[in-house]
Formats: C-alpha cells, sequence, structure tokens
C-alpha cells in the first residue's frame, strides 16, 4: 500500500473537520502546520463561542447564497484555525477543505503563512489573484498555481 503525501493525508483530514461545522450552508474545515507538518491549529466555520448554532437556530444568513456572507454569523474556519494556532510566528501551511474567500485571504496575508493547499475551488477566483501577487505557493488539490499561465497545473 502506497503512503499518502503530506498534502494528500492533511487535505483528508480537513474533510473530518468540517464535520464539526455549526453552518446550514457550507460546512468547512482549516489546518495550519508548521515546515515539519506538525499541526498548529485547527478551525471549522462556526458561529463565536456561546452563540446558539446555525444548525439549532439559523441566523439571518443561513439561506443566502454562497458568497453572500453579509448576514451570516459564522467565523470562518481559516479565522478560526488562526485563533487557535499555538504558535503563529511558526505558521508555514494552511489546508483548507475549499479555497478560502477574499477576506479570509486578505487576513492570512498578514501571518507567515506561505503555502496554501485547497482541496476544492470557490467561484470567487481574487483570492487567488491576491496570493500570486504576493508569491505565494498555491495548490488546489494535486495542482500547483502557475505563475506563467495563470491557472493550476
Amino acid at each position: 500500500m502506497k503512503r499518502k503525501t503530506r498534502d494528500q493525508y492533511y487535505l483528508d483530514m480537513v474533510d473530518v473537520v468540517a464535520t464539526n461545522s455549526t453552518c446550514p450552508r457550507r460546512a468547512v474545515g482549516a489546518i495550519i502546520t508548521d515546515v515539519n507538518g506538525i499541526i498548529l491549529g485547527v478551525g471549522y466555520n462556526g458561529v463565536p463561542r456561546n452563540y446558539p448554532h446555525c444548525i439549532d437556530h439559523p441566523c439571518p444568513g443561513a439561506e443566502d447564497p454562497s458568497g453572500d456572507s453579509k448576514r451570516c454569523h459564522a467565523v470562518h474556519a481559516e479565522v478560526n484555525a488562526v485563533l487557535h494556532c499555538l504558535d503563529m510566528q511558526r505558521a508555514y501551511s494552511i489546508y483548507c477543505s475549499t479555497f478560502a474567500c477574499f477576506e479570509c485571504i486578505k487576513m492570512l496575508l498578514n501571518t507567515p503563512v506561505y503555502r496554501y493547499i485547497f482541496k476544492t475551488e470557490y467561484p470567487d477566483r481574487e483570492g487567488v489573484t491576491l496570493l500570486a501577487a504576493m508569491n505565494k505557493e498555491i495548490r488546489l488539490g494535486e495542482f500547483t498555481y502557475s505563475y506563467a499561465s495563470r491557472t493550476f497545473i
């Protein structure tokens, strides 16, 4: 039996993390690791601590279309992973079950994270453009972002 790569392993794990999501719109998981692959932080999307879960009491944004989060009460998985990170100065990679939204990309760019590994695409590609402009390593599953062709190869 062939052993999974580190990226494959963590991309499988983000799906397990996402099962704890309390958002009925989309379940997302995120894992932050250091350069050696040691897990530093884990997060999933859900409402702030001590707030009624949307799966039990839907927030005003629970029925809004994907990509429209103005009325959504959930804290995104990437934000929760950063908030729960043991040592953000050692953060090197973030694994997410779906491509991060533009707001989360902006937040993550203010951290030491260099590698961004996403399991699935997100309709809004603004984040890819911003990460590329900052010369970050971007992966979508087993595909790497090519700066020359501006696509995943």
